[in-house]
This record gives C-alpha cells, structure tokens and sequence, in this order.
C-alpha cells in the first residue's frame, strides 16, 4: 500500500470500490460515527469543522498506523 495515500484515497482509484460511490456521504458519516449508527444523531448535530477534524484524524491515525506496520514487517 502507498505509505502516502489513505486508505479512502485508495479505495477510490479502486474500480471494484463501487460500494463507496454508491453511498458517498453516508460511507463518510458512518466512518466518523465509527461505525456506529446509534452515533450518527450526534454527527448530525455536529458543526462541518468538528466533523472535517475527526476525518482528518481518522485518516492521519490511519496513515500513522500502515507506516509502523510497515516498520514492524521491515524489522522482522
């Protein structure tokens, strides 16, 4: 995997990642809700900032985790 793409990012490029376009934001709301639907209310409810810092959180804790896996598998 691309150590500077996002998962997110790679399931777009991906031609078999239909489910993600076919549910555009609600794939968004569900993944900051953490998968969690009794969680979207509170997202609902959110302000655009609050919600746009958890995703950038999301993906840079996503992003920091591949990079020490691969670290780990390059020490073993």
């Amino acid at each position: 995997m691309d150590e500077d793409k996002a998962p997110l990012d790679i399931e777009e490029t991906n031609p078999e990642s239909n489910f993600q376009k076919a549910y555009g934001w609600f794939f968004i709301l569900n993944r900051i809700a953490g998968n969690d639907y009794s969680n979207h209310e509170k997202i609902y409810n959110a302000t655009i900032m609050e919600c746009l810092n958890q995703l950038s959180f999301i993906v840079d804790f996503e992003r920091e985790q591949i990079r020490l896996q691969k670290k780990q598998n390059n020490l073993r």
